[in-house]
C-alpha cells in the first residue's frame, strides 16, 4: 500500500493542507511545529480512526476552534486505487465519527465498516504502531504489550487474531475455575468440600438415627423407673401419716407430762414461802439494794474514822517545834512584836556607835587643849574649857558602855547575844508559828475524827434498825457484813423464786398451746387406732424421719421426672430433624461421580496448557531467530561491523553482540546505537509479517540520534527498498537527509512544509 495525496480539511493545528507523495522515499522537511507531527497522527487517524477519549493524541487531533478533524486521503493497493473519507465531531458521549471507502475506478464502497488499516494491511493498529509508524524520537517498539503480543502471534501462527496467549489464558482461566493455585479454592475444592459436609451429613442422619433409638430406650426405662419412684412416694406419703398420727400421741405424753411438771413447780414455790422466815416482809430487789448500800456506806464510814483516828493519832503528840521557844514568840508578840525589838536594838547600837565616837573626839580634844594650854598659865581658861571638854568626852565614853551593857541585858533576856539577836527572834517567831500550825491541823483532825465517829455511830444504828426488820441478830458479826448476807440471802431467795415462777409461766403457757392445738384430736381413738395396726408409742418412726423419706421419695421422682422431659424433648426435637441416610448416600454417590469427572477434566486441561506452551515456545523459537538474522544482517550493516548478531526475545526488546563477542542489552547502548538497533527490527518485522504489498514505512525524526556514517548507510537501505515497491516517508527539520541523498545519488522526493 502506497500513500498518493493527503488532503486535510481541519485537522489538529492544520486547515486546508494538501500533500501530494511519490513511490520511493519521500522527505518531508518543516522547521518545528510546522505540523510534520500533526500529519503523522492525520495518516494514522485516517487509517485506524481516533482514539478514545482522554489520549493525548486525541487532545493533539481535535481542532480546538471546531471541535472536529476532518480530511481524506488516497491510497494505492495491488493496482487501484482508493480514497479513505473520514470525519470525527466532539461530542457529550465520545463524539461521532463517519469513515467512507471507496475504489476510485467505479466508486463502490469497500470495507464493509472494517478499518482501512486491517482491510488493506491485514493488521490492527498496535501491530502498525510497533513496525510501520516510527513517532517522533519514538524509534522504540510502541503499542504496549497488546501490540507485542499481537506481532507475537502473527509471527507464531500467520494469524493475529488467534492468540496464543489468550488462549493460553482462557484455558489458565477454566483451570483456575476448577482450582487455583493456591488450591483453596475453585470448582473442585468447591465440589469436595460439597461432598465433605454431605458425608458429615450422611454420619449426622445416621448418628442421629442410633441417638434416636437409644432416647426410645431411655425413655422407656425412665418411664418405669418414674412408676416405680411413684410407688415409693405413695408408701412414703402412708407412713409420714402414721408417724404424724404416732407423733401426736407423743404430744399428748409430753402435754401430761409438762402437766406434771406443773405441779411439782407450784410445790416448789410453796415450799420456798414457807422454808423462808423473811417472807412475812416484803421480798423486792429494791430492798435487796438498800441493804447493799447500807453495808458499803457502812464500810465507807468505818474506813473514814479509821483514816480520822490513824491522823489524829499521827498528829498528836508528834510536834516539830520548841515550847520554850514557842512561849517567848508569845512573849514577842506582846512586847510589840519582832520589829518592834528589832529597832530597839539597832538604836542602842548606833547610840552607842555614836557616843564613843563623840566622847572619843570629844575627850581627845579636851585633853590635847590642857596639854597646849598647860605650858601657858594664862590660858588657864583653856585649861579648864579643855577640862570640861574632856570632862564630856569621858562622860560620853562611859555612858556608850552603859547603853552596850543594855543592849547585852536585852539579847541575854531573849537568851542570846546580841550578835545573834536577829536570828534568834526569827527561831522564836517561826517556832510560834509551827504551834499555831500544829494546833490548827489537831485540831482539824479532832474534828474530822468525831464526825466520822457520829456518822458511823448514826448510820451503824440505822442499819441495825433495818436488821432488826428481817430478825438479824446482833451477835452474827459486824454490821455491814450482816446487811450484806442478808441483801445476798434476799436476792438469792428472789432469784429462786422467780425462776421458778418463770418455769411455771412457761409451762402454762405451753400446756395452753398445746391443748389448744391438740384439742381437735381424740387421745383415745388415736391410741386404739394405732394399737390395731401395730404401732406403739414406743415405736422408732417419727414424722422427722418420715418427711425425710417423703422428701428423698419426691427428689428421686422429680429428677426422673426431669430426666424423662429432657429425654423426650430431646427426642422429639431430634425426630423433628433427623433424615434418612439412604437418599444422602444416593446424592453423595452421585455428587463423587461428579466430581471424579472434573478431576479427569482437570487433568485433560492441565495437559494442554502444558502441549500449548510446549508448542508456543517451539514456534516462537522457529521464528525469532529468523527475526534476529535479518535484523542482524541490518545492524551490521548500518554499524560498520560493529555489531555482528542481533538478538530479540518475546518481548521484542533487542540486544547486540560485538564483534568483541559480549553481548549488550539495550538499555546499555547509546541512543542513537539503540534507535539503528529498533529500526533495524522495524524494518525486519515489516517484511516478516506483512502479505502482499508492505505498508508505508512512516519515520518521524527517527534519524536525528544517528552520526552522518550511520544516517546515510540507512538511507541506502530505505533507497534500495523503495526500489522495490516501497515507500518510505520520512519527516525531518533537518537538510542533512536531503543533502545526503543528493550527493550520493539516493532518489527521493522532497516535500517542503
Amino acid at each position: 500500500m502506497k500513500i498518493r495525496e493527503l488532503n486535510i480539511d481541519v485537522f489538529g493545528g492544520l486547515e486546508n493542507k494538501h500533500l501530494c507523495l511519490q513511490e520511493g522515499l519521500n522527505l518531508i522537511e518543516g522547521e518545528n511545529e510546522s505540523g510534520k507531527s500533526t500529519i503523522m497522527l492525520f495518516i494514522k487517524f485516517m487509517l485506524y480512526g481516533m482514539p478514545r477519549k482522554g489520549n493525548e493524541e486525541r487532545d493533539r487531533s481535535v481542532n480546538r476552534s471546531t471541535h472536529c478533524a476532518r480530511g481524506s486521503m488516497t491510497v494505492s493497493h495491488k493496482g487501484e486505487e482508493y480514497r479513505i473519507e473520514r470525519s470525527f465531531t466532539e461530542g457529550s458521549r465520545g463524539g461521532t465519527e463517519r469513515l467512507n471507502l471507496y475504489r476510485l475506478s467505479d466508486g463502490e464502497e469497500v470495507g464493509d465498516g472494517q478499518e482501512p488499516g486491517e482491510f488493506f494491511l491485514k493488521v490492527p493498529k498496535e501491530v502498525f504502531e510497533s513496525s510501520a509508524f516510527v513517532g517522533q524520537m519514538m524509534c522504540r517498539i510502541s503499542g504496549g504489550k497488546k501490540g507485542a503480543d499481537s506481532i507475537r502471534n502473527l509471527l507464531t501462527t500467520a494469524d493475529e487474531q488467534a492468540d496464543l496467549s489468550k488462549i493460553e489464558e482462557r484455558l489458565e482461566s477454566i483451570r483456575k475455575g476448577y482450582r487455583h493455585r493456591s488450591g483453596k479454592g475453585g470448582k473442585l475444592p468447591d465440589m469436595s468440600g460439597a461432598i465433605h459436609m454431605e458425608k458429615q451429613r450422611l454420619e449426622k442422619a445416621v448418628a442421629d438415627g442410633l441417638r434416636k433409638n437409644e432416647l426410645e430406650e431411655k425413655s422407656a426405662r425412665l418411664s418405669l423407673q418414674c412408676a416405680e419412684a411413684e410407688e415409693r412416694l405413695k408408701k412414703a406419703n402412708g407412713a409420714l401419716r402414721q408417724a404424724a398420727k404416732l407423733d401426736l400421741l407423743h404430744r399428748f405424753d409430753a402435754l401430761h407430762e409438762k402437766e406434771e411438771r406443773l405441779t411439782r413447780s407450784d410445790e416448789e414455790l410453796n415450799r420456798l414461802r414457807a422454808a423462808e422466815p423473811l417472807s412475812r416482809f416484803p421480798l423486792e430487789e429494791q430492798n435487796a439494794a438498800r441493804l447493799y448500800a447500807f453495808a458499803e456506806q457502812l464500810e465507807s464510814a468505818e474506813e473514814k474514822t479509821r483514816i480520822a483516828e490513824h491522823a489524829y493519832e499521827h498528829l498528836n503528840g508528834q510536834s516539830d517545834f520548841d515550847e520554850e521557844e514557842a512561849e517567848i514568840g508569845a512573849r514577842l508578840e506582846r512586847e510589840g512584836g519582832t520589829d518592834a525589838l528589832l529597832l530597839r536594838m539597832d538604836r542602842m547600837q548606833s547610840s552607842k556607835k555614836t557616843l564613843r565616837v563623840l566622847g572619843g573626839l570629844l575627850l581627845l580634844g579636851g585633853i590635847t587643849c590642857v596639854i597646849l594650854c598647860g605650858f601657858l598659865w594664862e590660858y588657864l581658861i583653856g585649861i579648864i574649857a579643855g577640862a570640861l571638854v574632856a570632862s564630856v568626852g569621858g562622860f560620853l565614853w562611859i555612858r556608850s558602855f552603859s547603853v552596850s551593857s543594855r543592849a547585852v541585858d536585852l539579847a541575854e533576856e531573849y537568851g542570846t547575844d546580841v550578835v545573834s539577836f536577829e536570828e534568834a527572834l526569827l527561831a522564836y517567831q517561826d517556832a510560834l508559828h509551827k504551834k499555831r500550825v500544829y494546833g490548827t491541823r489537831l485540831s482539824a483532825a479532832e474534828e474530822a475524827l468525831r464526825v466520822a465517829s457520829t456518822y458511823l455511830r448514826e448510820l451503824t444504828e440505822r442499819t441495825e434498825r433495818e436488821l432488826t426488820r428481817y430478825g438479824e441478830r446482833k451477835d452474827r458479826g459486824s454490821v455491814s457484813e450482816q446487811a450484806r448476807a442478808c441483801a445476798e440471802r434476799i436476792r438469792s431467795f428472789l432469784a429462786a423464786y422467780h425462776a421458778a415462777q418463770t418455769r411455771r409461766e412457761v409451762l402454762r403457757a405451753s400446756i395452753a398451746e398445746d391443748e389448744r392445738m391438740l384439742a381437735a384430736y381424740d387421745e383415745h381413738a388415736l391410741r386404739a387406732e394405732l394399737d390395731g395396726v401395730g404401732i406403739v408409742a414406743e415405736a422408732t418412726v417419727t414424722s422427722a424421719r418420715a418427711e425425710q423419706e417423703l422428701r428423698w421419695a419426691q427428689t428421686q421422682r422429680d429428677l426422673l421426672l426431669q430426666k424423662k422431659e429432657s429425654v423426650e424433648t430431646e427426642r422429639i426435637s431430634l425426630s423433628a430433624t433427623v433424615e434418612d441416610p439412604m437418599p444422602i448416600a444416593d446424592r453423595l454417590r452421585t455428587m463423587q461421580a461428579e466430581y471424579d469427572r472434573a478431576e479427569e477434566y482437570y487433568e485433560a486441561l492441565e495437559m494442554a496448557l502444558e502441549a500449548l506452551r510446549d508448542a508456543g515456545d517451539a514456534m516462537s523459537g522457529n521464528i525469532t531467530p529468523i527475526l534476529g538474522k535479518r535484523a542482524g544482517e541490518i545492524m551490521t550493516y548500518l554499524s560498520g561491523g560493529r555489531y555482528s548478531d542481533f538478538f530479540a526475545g518475546k518481548d521484542l526488546v533487542p540486544a547486540l553482540e560485538h564483534q568483541d563477542g559480549i553481548r549488550v542489552p539495550s538499555e546499555l547502548l547509546s541512543g542513537g546505537t539503540a534507535d539503528a538497533a529498533y529500526l533495524s527490527l522495524r524494518i525486519s518485522l515489516m517484511l516478516q509479517i506483512y502479505e502482499g504489498e508492505l505498508p508505508p514505512l512512516i519515520l518521524d525524526e527517527s534519524l536525528c540520534q544517528l552520526d552522518d556514517g550511520r544516517m546515510g548507510r540507512m538511507l541506502e537501505l530505505l533507497s534500495r527498498l523503495c526500489q522495490g515497491q516501497f515507500q518510505c516517508l520520512l519527516f525531518t527539520c533537518q537538510s542533512r537527509e536531503a543533502a545526503c541523498c543528493h550527493d550520493r545519488g539516493f532518489l527521493c522526493h522532497t516535500v517542503r512544509l
